[in-house]
C-alpha cells in the first residue's frame, strides 16, 4: 500500500511541475514572430505568445494615437532573447525627452541602478522632431561596475564630439575617465529637478546667459567685469531657466 501511495505521489509532482512553467522562459523568444502586443488597444509593449492578451470581446477606437503602436509607429521584436518594442517613426519632441529623463532618473540612481539588465539595451526611442535623427537608449557603466551603470538617451551613429558639434548636440562624458559616450539632444544640461541642480552659463557677452544643470557647467563660467540684470535661478518644469528681475525706471 506504501509502495503504491509513493508511486502516486510521484506521478502528481510530474503533473504539477509539468504545469507550472519558469518566468524566465516565458519571457525568452527567439524571433520577432515570438512576440505580439502586450495590450489589446493601442499598445506600448510586448510579451512573449505564451502571455497574449485575449482581445476577442475588447473594443478599440479607431484612433491613431501617440506613444503607441497605433499606425506603424512601433512594431514588437525580440531583443536579446526579450520582447520589446521598436519604434520606427515615433516623433520626440523635448517634453517627450525631459519625461523620459525622469523616468531614467529613477532607475539610474544607486543602488536601483544595480538591477538593470544591460541585455536589455540599446533600445530605439524615435525620431527628434528637431532634426529627425533616431535616438535610442543605451546602457553604460564606468569604472566599477554595475555601481556606475546607467542608462543614457543618444543620437544613433554620432560617434564623435566633431559629428555631434555638428548637429548641434550635448556631448556625454564619462565622467570618471573623460571618455566619449555618446551624442544627445542639447536640452539634455536643462534637465533637473530641484532648484538646487541650475547653474548660470554665461556667454561671449557676460549678460547673456542662460540656466544649465550643474553637471554640464564646467569651463563654461567667465570674469565679468560689466554690470548685468539680477535674476533667480529656477528648476520650472524639469527645466533649468532664469528670470530676469526687470529694472525699474524713475
Amino acid at each position: 500500500m506504501k509502495t503504491i501511495l509513493f508511486a502516486l505521489f510521484l506521478i502528481g509532482l510530474i503533473l504539477v511541475s509539468g504545469c507550472i512553467q519558469n518566468p524566465q522562459i516565458l519571457n525568452k523568444c527567439q524571433t520577432d514572430n515570438d512576440c505580439v502586443p502586450a495590450q489589446c488597444c493601442h499598445p506600448t509593449s510586448c510579451v512573449p505568445l505564451s502571455q497574449r492578451p485575449n482581445c476577442e470581446k475588447v473594443p478599440c477606437t479607431l484612433e491613431c494615437r501617440g506613444e503607441t503602436m497605433d499606425c506603424g509607429q512601433g512594431s514588437c521584436a525580440c531583443v536579446n532573447g526579450k520582447c520589446q518594442v521598436e519604434w520606427n517613426n515615433r516623433i520626440l519632441t523635448d517634453d517627450d525627452i525631459v519625461n523620459e529623463l525622469k523616468n531614467l532618473r529613477k532607475i539610474n540612481t544607486y543602488p536601483d541602478n544595480k538591477n538593470i539588465d544591460p541585455k536589455d539595451y540599446p533600445k530605439t526611442l524615435g525620431l527628434y522632431s528637431k532634426n529627425g535623427l533616431k535616438l535610442i537608449e543605451g546602457y553604460f557603466c564606468s569604472d566599477v561596475c554595475p555601481d556606475y551603470g546607467g542608462v543614457w538617451i543618444a543620437f544613433e551613429n554620432i560617434n564623435s564630439k566633431e559629428k555631434c558639434a555638428e548637429i548641434g548636440g550635448k556631448d556625454l562624458v564619462d565622467h570618471a575617465w573623460g571618455g566619449y559616450i555618446g551624442c544627445a539632444p542639447k536640452i539634455f544640461e536643462k534637465f533637473c529637478e530641484d532648484d538646487s541642480e541650475c547653474t548660470i552659463q554665461s556667454t561671449d557677452n557676460c549678460c547673456g546667459i542662460e540656466a544649465i544643470n550643474k553637471d554640464y557647467s564646467k569651463g563654461l563660467h567667465q570674469v565679468c567685469t560689466m554690470m548685468c540684470p539680477e535674476y533667480t535661478i529656477k528648476c520650472e518644469n524639469n527645466i533649468c531657466s532664469l528670470e530676469i528681475k526687470q529694472l525699474e525706471i524713475k
